[in-house]
């Protein structure tokens, strides 16, 4: 009963899903035309600006980004390449930074991981020379995706989530590669945090991500949720199919017939693993190519061993050039040398901190020192002039003691003065009339010895 529900539920699915199909071809075609129109408007207006470096460099770095977005890989190399030439020309770092950045994803697509990685490198060293690491979002990222196809599953965390700590729109993308990443751990319910936080981020700014919506099924899928599963899905190719994203088309189709093969519906799976090996093809995207032959070689094995040994060697021969010998060699040895040149850098820094330590400590010690020396100085000075002061107010002091002695004194010598004058006055009339007297005694002693009594008498009166 059970498989009976399912197999009813995958038909009314795949019914309602290639009406979906249909309709979304209907609208890729109308954008495919606009797109064109866009993308001949652009080059017409790069030709028309020969002498205008800046602009020239803005139109080829959205030219870059069109021939990414739909999946057109040589395009993409093609102009990202004229974009740095012209950026190291006119020395804008920005430039160089954001077309290494695109070229690096765009070899990624094409399977070329040693040159997506070097790229990448390049870009991420330009940045870190010019402190401009906030313009290395997309080289961040890309390092990211060269270790998730590693399975380095750490150092495409720790690239991840360095791009979004630079922050700007890279950093909903973040979340999105970091979901990725946990889901590749199998650690369900981080994915799931993540991938649905990134899903609310792009909701919140209206844009449709076909990527965390294929990443959500994936999520369902291990945790056994068919029929949510497929809705992520059949959303992932819709959005996929809107937009015009061929390169996502690819992948979403590839994504379909992983879920049908794990429903046991082996003729669903091989339809759109055919399918997305096809577009992956005409794309020239190794990646799909690999994950489309692996899962028809399966398929076929039980029902027809000359088709399964077919896909099997073609799994074979692109796995080997995308990570054979030589390329992962490569690759380590680009790591390797990255991680020494980190190392390195991050000893520089360390020294370069301790350094200011060292200097800001010195420095401090100087000043501290200054200071108090400062202060000591000026401590004297105040002690000097503290004396100075106090000496002066004593000497003051002692002045002052003086003048009010000697007003004193002054006044004392006006009071005697004042006083031997009043004196004086009646001593002189005393003495003039005590010589007076002397004179009339004299006088009325002549006249006694005279005889004369009468005039002694009138002397006496």
């Amino acid at each position: 009963m059970k498989k009976t529900m399912i197999k009813i539920f995958v038909v009314i699915t795949c019914f309602v899903l290639l009406l979906s199909i249909g309709y979304g071809q209907s609208y890729t075609a109308d954008y495919r035309q606009a797109n064109a129109i866009t993308t001949d408007s652009l080059k017409r207006k790069l030709k028309l600006a020969n002498h205008e470096d800046t602009v020239r460099l803005h139109i080829l770095m959205r030219l870059v980004s069109r021939y990414r977005t739909v999946g057109s890989a040589d395009s993409a190399i093609y102009y990202a390449q004229q974009a740095f030439t012209l950026a190291t020309k006119i020395n804008s770092p920005e430039g160089q930074i954001n077309a290494l950045g695109f070229l690096s994803f765009a070899l990624a697509s094409i399977g070329d991981l040693p040159k997506s990685l070097e790229s990448a490198l390049e870009a991420l060293q330009i940045a870190t020379d010019n402190h401009k690491e906030k313009e290395a979002s997309a080289a961040v990222t890309s390092i990211g995706h060269t270790y998730l196809q590693l399975e380095d599953y750490p150092k495409a965390m720790f690239y991840y989530r360095l791009q979004k700590s630079i922050g700007g729109p890279g950093g909903v993308f973040a979340k999105t590669h970091i979901g990725s990443v946990y889901l590749k751990m199998n650690n369900l319910d981080s994915a799931s945090y993540y991938l649905n936080q990134s899903l609310n981020d792009f909701q919140k700014r209206h844009v449709e991500n076909w990527h965390v919506y294929s990443l959500l099924g994936d999520l369902e899928t291990n945790r056994g949720n068919k029929e949510l599963a497929l809705g992520h899905y059949r959303m992932s190719l819709l959005v996929s199919l809107r937009q015009n994203l061929s390169a996502s088309i690819a992948r979403s189709h590839i994504r379909l017939a992983n879920f049908y093969k794990a429903i046991e519906q082996p003729d669903s799976s091989i339809f759109y693993a055919r399918k997305g090996l096809v577009e992956s093809e005409s794309l020239s995207l190794k990646q799909g190519q690999l994950e489309a032959a692996v899962l028809l070689a399966a398929l076929y094995e039980p029902i027809d061993a000359k088709e399964a040994l077919y896909y099997f060697k073609m799994a074979a021969g692109i796995k080997e050039s995308l990570l054979g010998a030589g390329n992962i060699k490569t690759l380590r040895n680009m790591i390797s040398e990255n991680e020494v040149r980190q190392q390195k850098i991050e000893a520089t820094k360390v020294e370069y901190q301790n350094r200011i330590r060292t200097n800001t400590l010195l420095g401090s010690t100087v000043t501290l020192a200054f200071i108090i020396t400062f202060l000591f100085r000026n401590n004297r000075v105040k002690q000097r002039a503290k004396a100075k002061i106090e000496g002066a107010f004593n000497q003051l002091q002692s002045t002052q003691s003086q003048l009010i002695q000697s007003e004193k004194m002054a006044s004392l010598g006006e009071l005697t003065a004042g006083i031997a004058h009043e004196i004086q006055n009646p001593l002189n009339f005393v003495n003039n009339f005590s010589e007076v007297n002397e004179e009339l005694l004299s006088e009325m002693k002549d006249e006694l010895d005279k005889g004369n009594i009468e005039d002694a008498k009138a002397i006496a009166t």
